[in-house]
Order: C-alpha cells, then sequence, then structure tokens
C-alpha cells in the first residue's frame, strides 16, 4: 500500500494535468442530465452510501471525466487518467516507514516531516466503494491511497473515491499514542512479577540517557532536553521538561480552567545507590528560579529519605511551583511497561529470570 501527504497546490495541478489533457479548444460543455452520467451517479450514491443525501455531479465528453460530491465531502471522479496520475505518485515515493495494523496504517518520510494515519474503516469503506465501482476488488491486499489532512483519496482503474477522514498529523499521534497505551498495558500484565535489577555502579551519564527515554515515553511529556554537562562529579544531571501535570492545591479547576497544567520543570537526577537524603538535594527553589521553570521533579535511582520526602511535598503544598519525582519502585514500574528499554541500557539493568522474582 502506497501513501502521500499532497499539498493543495500540487494535487491541483495533478488534477488539471489529467482532466485537461485534450488538444487545445476541444474541451466539450459540462453535462449534468445524460442518462449515461445519471446511471453512473445512481452507482456511486451506492457505493458510497449516500443515496440520501443532496449531490452535485457533472461530466465532460473531451476529456472524459464525470464527477460526483456529495454534501458531505465524498467526492468521486471517473477518469482513467486522473487514476493514472495518482496511482504513479503514490506509487513512486521512496524513503518512507509504513505500520498497518487493526486500526488502521501509519505511514512517515524517513525524515519525520510527514505523518498520516489512514483509520481501518476507511479503508474498508474504500475497498467496498472501489469493488462496487468497478466490479472487482481492487488489485493485491489494499487499494492504492493518498492521505490528505483530512481525507484521503483511493485510487482504482479507472476511478478515484475522496472520502472524508481525518488523516494527517494529529490522527497520526492519536493513533500512535493508543497503540502506546495498549503496549503499556500488556507490558504492565505480562512483566509484572518481573523482578529489575540494576548494576552495582551506574555511570550519571547512562543513568541521565535512561531517564531521558522513560520521560519522553510519559503520558503529557511534550519534551526533553539537557541543561548541559554534569552538574556534579558525584553524577548529578539536569534536565529541562515541558510536562502536563495535575493541578496544585493551591489551583483552581473549573469549565474554563482544566484540572491539569502545562509546566517547564527542571528535573535533577540522582544515580546514587544510597538513599537520597536533603544533603543531596539543597537550594531547590533557587534552582528553579535560576532557569525560570514552573516547578521541579528529583529522579533517584535508589529512594528518597522521609525529610526530602516531606520537603517535596511542602513546595507542592505551598502553590507556588510544582514538585515530583521518581524513585527506584517509579523507574522499576516505567521499565517493566518499556522492556525494550531494558534491552537497549542492559549494561545497567536487566530483568531477573522468570523463576527468580527476589
Amino acid at each position: 500500500m502506497a501513501t502521500e501527504l499532497v499539498v493543495a497546490g500540487e494535487f491541483a495541478l495533478l488534477f488539471l494535468r489529467a482532466c485537461y489533457d485534450g488538444e487545445p479548444g476541444c474541451r466539450s460543455a459540462k453535462e449534468t442530465d445524460t442518462d449515461d452520467l445519471v446511471s453512473w451517479v445512481a452507482q456511486v450514491e451506492r457505493a458510497v452510501r449516500r443515496t440520501k443525501q443532496r449531490a452535485t455531479y457533472g461530466r465532460r465528453r473531451q476529456p472524459n471525466w464525470m464527477h460526483f460530491r456529495s454534501d458531505d465531502g465524498v467526492s468521486v471522479f471517473r477518469s482513467e487518467s486522473l487514476a493514472g496520475a495518482f496511482g504513479a505518485i503514490a506509487r513512486s515515493r521512496e524513503g518512507e516507514l509504513f505500520l498497518a495494523d487493526a486500526s488502521g496504517v501509519f505511514r512517515r518520510t524517513t525524515d519525520g516531516c510527514i505523518r498520516t494515519f489512514v483509520p481501518a474503516r476507511t479503508i474498508r469503506a474504500a475497498v467496498r466503494a472501489l469493488t462496487a465501482l468497478e466490479g472487482k476488488p481492487p488489485v493485491g491486499a489494499a487499494p492504492t491511497l493518498i492521505a490528505l489532512e483530512n481525507g484521503v483519496a483511493v485510487i482504482g482503474g479507472e476511478h478515484t473515491v475522496f472520502l472524508p477522514a481525518e488523516c494527517g498529523r494529529r490522527a497520526y499521534d492519536v493513533a500512535l499514542d493508543a497503540i502506546r497505551q495498549r503496549r503499556d498495558a500488556e507490558n504492565e500484565l505480562l512483566m509484572a512479577d518481573r523482578a529489575v535489577r540494576w548494576a552495582p555502579h551506574v555511570p550519571g551519564d547512562v543513568f541521565e540517557r535512561l531517564v531521558m527515554a522513560l520521560l519522553m515515553r510519559e503520558d503529557g511529556v511534550s519534551w526533553v532536553a539537557p541543561v548541559g554537562a554534569s552538574s556534579e562529579r558525584d553524577g548529578g544531571r539536569d534536565l529541562l521538561v515541558e510536562w502536563t501535570t495535575p493541578i496544585l492545591p493551591t489551583e483552581r479547576a473549573d469549565e474554563s480552567h482544566p484540572p491539569t497544567r502545562r509546566r517547564r520543570l527542571i528535573v535533577q537526577i540522582k544515580s546514587d545507590a544510597a538513599p537520597v537524603g536533603v544533603s543531596r538535594v539543597t537550594a531547590i527553589y533557587d534552582t528553579i528560579r535560576h532557569h525560570e521553570m514552573n516547578g521541579y521533579f528529583l529522579v533517584v535511582r535508589s529512594r528518597l529519605t522521609a525529610p526530602l520526602v516531606d520537603r517535596l511535598y511542602k513546595i507542592r503544598a505551598d502553590g507556588e511551583y510544582y514538585a515530583g519525582w521518581w524513585d527506584r519502585s517509579d523507574l522499576d514500574a516505567r521499565l517493566r511497561r518499556n522492556p525494550d528499554l531494558v534491552e537497549e541500557f542492559g549494561a545497567v539493568v536487566s530483568f531477573a529470570a522468570e523463576s527468580d522474582t527476589s
């Protein structure tokens, strides 16, 4: 299956070249009521299931094409030259990655600039329509598709069907998030009893990269970036993150204020094997203000001492800044949901054998 995001200008140019390729001055007048056109329109209405909607349609004989458009945006062209032009474009693209699953077809260019998603229900409707219009199912396992921002062009041998559907970047992100949630739920169930084991020594820079990878998969995180080089010789690291988090006790939630806030947080990372206490985390307010952030987040490989937990709770309760943390148990739970990261960072973290849950 081939898909492509075509900008409006390119789309229009392709259409004009395909439909107006006759001899100059030989274009015929548009027809709207000939018997063969009326018969074709009835066939189209049944194929796209739009028999009870108002529609516009017409035909030209030189070059020869017919067009149907329903009020809700379904369009059908009967033109071999148009279908051929779109088919050539859809099949000629390189540097693309595809993934088809039960929800639909994902596609992205290798540089990530273009990302599309065609829902499975749209593909089923396309196969049904083309089969009815052309008297046979599309060649191959699926029709040739051109994904647009708000629709998809489905290309047969003679017909091109435009079905309205959200197929652009937003649809791609929503569908991808659904896959991630399903994957997380599956991993959480299947990996629930797997113990996570850490190496005796975890270099600070490696731990930083692992935390960044986990943060980038966390719900609500828009971006993550390192502040710079190591802030401490013993492994302290700082990251900046934009994160949609729950509201603070002092923040209100109503119809005009959602129960979450997008915040810019400074993230401090401690790879210590020993518990991390208040002596290792100082000047939190100064750190937040220095980086002009909305809050603070601490990630430790071990655990936090009770006084440090109390201090972070107090920052959150005061309401001026957000505060949160991950400790060993939080990290282990996220690694179970993302076992591929355990494999990627196998030098410092691994799963115990299934028979060994200690």
